[in-house]
């Protein structure tokens, strides 16, 4: 949570708590000066870019915010909105369907139900499993 899934050195865990205590502030603060920032994947594979997501609610930007820079402002800043970004004709599909309301819970990013990749729809119980994720419903 504080360290990235890295180890931790011993003596260190108050330095890693008030950083992540900093890093929120400074979110925070961001989103309330209109800085743009937007979610990345440059960290582990898996589940980080939730988890980043979930943070960036906590530090309260609203959740339709977070949604919005992990899909249409993201893909405005890459210079990719004519194809990615939102659901429109013409677009390409990639896209979750999620088991609730992330607008209303940002945490239901986390029950997908569905995945689509290039307008093929895959369901996500079969791709974890695949995966040997032994937490799947």
């Amino acid at each position: 949570l504080y360290r990235g899934g890295l180890p931790t050195m011993k003596g260190n865990e108050a330095a890693y708590r008030e950083s992540f205590a900093r890093m929120m502030e400074m979110i925070k603060l961001f989103h309330a000066n209109g800085v743009t920032f937007l979610p990345g994947t440059d960290d582990f594979p898996g589940f980080a870019l939730h988890r980043e997501l979930e943070l960036y609610a906590k530090a309260g930007v609203p959740n339709a915010e977070v949604l919005r820079k992990a899909t249409l402002l993201s893909a405005q800043v890459a210079g990719k909105s004519a194809s990615l970004g939102t659901i429109e004709v013409g677009k390409q599909a990639n896209l979750i369907l999620v088991d609730g309301d992330p607008v209303k819970n940002i945490s239901d990013i986390r029950r997908v139900e569905w995945t689509v990749k290039n307008g093929r729809m895959y369901e996500a119980k079969a791709l974890f499993a695949s995966y040997r994720f032994g937490f799947w419903k």
